[in-house]
């Protein structure tokens, strides 16, 4: 009977031991996963932030150049508005000059006729 007794007790110990390395298996498994599903959730994270810096950039220079055109066809306006607008002034400017150099011809003609008229 202590034989049998023995056998069993080992045979305890042995099924223990198997639960005991399951239960230590599945939690190593268990701690896999979990450390499997925080790299996953970083990675996503990770390449979310990513997504969202790229957007950012791509935006910015979108953007930018919009910007950089609106700039520019300013600029051309400008210029085109200062040349019609010195071409006015100057064409105001020649008129007037021909304006007052008539006054002054037609008063040296008047007045050389009347030095001519007093002799």
């Amino acid at each position: 009977m202590s034989k049998q007794i023995a056998r069993t007790n080992s045979s305890n110990y042995i099924e223990g031991r198997k639960k005991d390395k399951l239960i230590n298996d599945l939690r190593e498994e268990h701690e896999d996963t979990i450390k499997d599903h925080e790299l996953q959730t970083g990675e996503h994270e990770y390449m979310l932030a990513m997504a969202v810096r790229d957007a950012r950039i791509e935006e910015r220079v979108y953007t930018n150049t919009l910007l950089k055109k609106e700039q520019s066809r300013r600029s051309l306006e400008n210029k085109r508005t200062t040349s019609k607008m010195n071409d006015i002034i100057l064409s105001r400017i020649v008129s007037t000059i021909s304006i007052l150099l008539s006054i002054i011809f037609y008063y040296i003609i008047m007045s050389g006729n009347t030095y001519l008229m007093s002799f």
